[in-house]
C-alpha cells in the first residue's frame, strides 16, 4: 500500500472501514437470536432500527402466542356445543380489552422508566417504576372491591361465601 496513489489508498480506507462496520453490525438473524434469549441491552447506544427490532420481537411473540390461546380454547371446547363456543367468544374479546387497557398502561410506565433510563438516572427509574407499581396495585384493589360489590348485588346468597374467603386470607 505504501506505492499506491492517494486516490487508491483513500479507496482501500473506505473499504477497510465498510469491512469494519459491517463486522461490528449483528446479521438479522443474529439479532433475532438475541431478542429471543432477551440479553440486558443499553439501547440508548447503538442503532436505533436494532433496538426497535429487539423490543418489537417478544412483543410480536406474545400477541402470536395469544391469539394460539384463543385457537387452542375454542379446538378444546367445541365439543361442548355452539354455545359453549360463544362463550369463549365473549370471554376472549373481554380478555382483548382488559389486555389492552393494560398494555396502555404498561406503556406509559415504560416511557417514564425509559424516560430515567435516557437520563442516566437509575434511582429515578426505580421511584418511577415503583409509583407506577404501587398506583396499579391500589387500581387492582379497587377493581376487586368493586367486582366483590356487584357480584353480592347479582347473587345476595354468595355474601357468606365471600366473605370466608377473604376471612382465610
Amino acid at each position: 500500500m505504501r506505492h499506491c496513489s492517494a486516490p487508491a489508498r483513500n479507496v482501500w480506507v473506505f473499504m477497510e472501514e465498510q469491512i469494519k462496520s459491517a463486522a461490528a453490525t449483528p446479521s438479522l438473524w443474529s439479532s433475532i437470536r438475541e431478542a429471543l434469549r432477551g440479553s440486558h441491552q443499553d439501547f440508548t447506544t447503538g442503532s436505533l432500527n436494532r433496538a426497535i427490532l429487539l423490543l418489537a420481537i417478544p412483543m410480536v411473540l406474545e400477541m402470536v402466542l395469544e391469539s394460539l390461546f384463543a385457537v387452542v380454547d375454542v379446538f378444546w371446547v367445541g365439543r361442548l356445543g355452539a354455545d359453549a363456543v360463544a362463550t369463549v367468544g365473549l370471554t376472549e374479546s373481554l380478555l382483548s380489552l382488559v389486555f389492552a387497557v393494560g398494555l396502555g398502561l404498561s406503556l406509559s410506565t415504560t416511557a417514564m422508566v425509559a424516560r430515567r433510563i435516557g437520563e442516566k438516572d437509575p434511582d429515578g427509574a426505580a421511584v418511577a417504576g415503583l409509583a407506577c407499581r404501587l398506583s396499579s396495585l391500589r387500581r387492582e384493589c379497587c377493581n376487586l372491591w368493586e367486582l366483590r360489590r356487584r357480584l353480592l348485588r347479582l347473587a345476595p346468597g354468595m355474601r357468606g361465601l365471600l366473605w370466608a374467603e377473604v376471612a382465610r386470607f
